[in-house]
């Protein structure tokens, strides 16, 4: 994004507060490219924003809409005269000083779906909705989202301090096997981070599933070194490779007994050089650069990763619909031959109400999981510049938005300070992710 909107409204803020007024409304046109997509473009915008003095505080609502609106600064303006600006722009207003829920978008693929809470590309774009829970006797307020890269965009340095987000998705495969087999594949420079948060009973009735991660070690020994070992490994990759060739580029895709046969013999083979690493409800992954992974059948995670596409396919017992060929030769020759490491979680606080642990430490960001009791009460590391909470079970009451399972928001600079708390009668856990955490 470029041509961020000045000046910034944390500076318009200060000012606000010297001058004394009630209210401050801020129209501020600008424009910004389109990055996120493979076609760039160039879109104007317009934000405006609601500065008010309240008794211990300064509010600050806000909306963006596409519509070309004139720079503005007035001090004359009413609260109803911003909400009556944002119902005729049909715009959604956020308080940019709580927690904002992100909006996701299901994007298909071969082995079943991923759903995008931070997502920004071509395949699909995230939102962002109001997270204003109410609207006051007449006011406005719209309950449709607008997309995530207007809502960074308005004030970065206020909202995230112009950091680019961590990935939050859901890596919903489905319950077949081979089927519902993600790719097996790596990344030079992607860190990743798995929660199981359901297991298929019909897939995995005893409710312990896999993961294919890393390579096996017994089978590893049984060559005189690591070089043989990668090249018989990728002289199977290749085998296997020329059947499913075979297999895709029939009209129907409907192999006879023989090449089903077949197929099944070098997918066995290929997968006996790779080592799958049990699953059970709530267990962490992470996958480092260069580690060959592949989520099974089954297996519903969510997945923080770093803001950078990029990787290497080995196999696919599919056709891959993303590019022409795999990427087995790159990949086998880069890829880690040692066996993944544990996790190792790093106790954050720990009471009778409140366990925190920190449960990955990237160099983009970290991860915290939150589990409260009832009336459990935290708050975050001071001078982060944004963090992204993800529901877990129960509900917890995040920056001053209520967080149900599955359901995500985004954590504005400015709403860091705010508590992250149980306020029901059973207990919460959450994930969080955050630069710094």
């Amino acid at each position: 994004m470029s041509l961020i909107p000045e000046p910034d409204l944390a500076e318009s803020l200060l000012s606000f507060r010297q001058a004394g007024a009630a209210n401050l409304l801020l129209v501020r046109p600008y424009s910004i490219d389109t990055s996120w997509l493979s076609r760039v473009q160039k879109i104007e915008l317009s934000a405006v924003f609601l500065l008010s003095a309240l008794q211990s505080e300064i509010q600050v609502l806000g909306f963006v809409t596409d519509a070309a609106l004139p720079a503005r600064s007035d001090t004359s303006v009413t609260e109803q005269d911003f909400y009556t600006l944002a119902k005729h722009y049909s715009a959604t207003v956020f308080d940019l000083q709580k927690a904002i829920p992100l909006h996701s978008v299901e994007i298909p693929k071969p082995w079943g779906q991923e759903i995008w809470f931070t997502g920004m590309e071509d395949r699909g774009v995230s939102g962002v909705s109001s997270n204003l829970s109410e609207a006051l006797p007449g006011q406005y307020l719209e309950n449709t989202s607008v997309p995530l890269p207007w809502l960074l965009s308005m004030a970065p340095l206020f909202t995230h301090q112009a950091v680019k987000l961590a990935l939050l998705k859901i890596l919903d495969p489905l319950p077949d096997p081979v089927l519902g087999d993600l790719y097996f594949e790596l990344h030079s420079k992607k860190y990743e981070v798995y929660v199981v948060t359901r297991i298929d009973e019909q897939a995995w009735p005893d409710g312990k599933a896999g993961i294919r991660l890393g390579m096996n070690q017994d089978q590893r020994t049984q060559y005189s070194g690591d070089n043989e070992f990668r090249s018989s490994f990728l002289k199977a990759v290749r085998a296997y490779h020329a059947v499913r060739k075979r297999i895709d580029t029939e009209p129907k895709r409907i192999p006879t007994k023989a090449v089903r046969a077949e197929e099944h013999k070098l997918r066995i083979h290929m997968q006996s050089f790779t080592a799958v690493q049990s699953l059970e409800l709530g267990d962490t992954v992470v996958v480092q650069p260069d580690m060959p992974h592949s989520l099974l059948h089954g297996v519903r995670v969510v997945e923080f990763q770093s803001p950078v596409y990029e990787r290497y396919i080995i196999s696919f017992a599919q056709k891959v619909l993303t590019q022409n060929n795999w990427d087995s030769e790159q990949a086998i020759e880069r890829m880690q031959l040692g066996a993944p490491s544990l996790p190792e979680f790093e106790a954050v606080e720990c009471n009778d109400l409140v366990n925190v642990e920190r449960i990955v430490r990237f160099d983009e960001f970290n991860v915290w999981q939150i589990r409260l009791q009832p009336q459990g009460i935290i708050r975050l590391t001071p001078n982060i510049p944004y963090a992204i909470c993800m529901g877990i079970s129960g509900q917890t009451h995040v920056a001053g938005l209520d967080i149900l399972p599955e359901h995500a928001c985004l954590i504005p600079q400015a709403a860091c300070k705010l508590n992250i708390e149980n306020t029901s009668n059973s207990t919460s856990a959450c994930l969080i992710a955050a630069p710094g955490l």
